[in-house]
């Protein structure tokens, strides 16, 4: 019988506040890639949280409805503010659409 090796949390892995605590507000608003059952789709994140020590973010997709807590590991940031990149951070970008009088984030 094997042994399963868990692998212990890497801390520098999220985005942390000046105290050292993950800083949740960093995510809100940064786009990110899911890749689910062999389809990989854009995604918004709209909140952060810690659900049992993971990091959940909640999307929703850039086209389409609906949204889903998703692990900050199946998913791909654009702009993962743990990454230092030296790039400035990603701001919300409003498109409107005057055809359909709606207007998106």
């Amino acid at each position: 019988m094997s042994l399963v090796d868990t692998h212990k949390p890497d801390p520098s892995r999220y985005a942390r506040t000046a105290d050292g605590k993950i800083d949740y507000a960093a995510y809100v608003g940064l786009t990110g890639s899911v890749t689910e059952n062999g389809m990989t789709f854009d995604v918004r994140v709209k909140e952060s949280r810690r659900r049992f020590g993971h990091l959940d973010l909640l999307c929703t997709p850039i086209a389409g409805t609906g949204e889903r807590w998703v692990e900050y590991k199946n998913i791909t940031l654009h702009r993962d503010p743990a990454v230092n990149t030296g790039l400035p951070m990603e701001k919300p970008v409003y498109i409107h659409n005057p055809n359909t009088n709606i207007s998106l984030f």
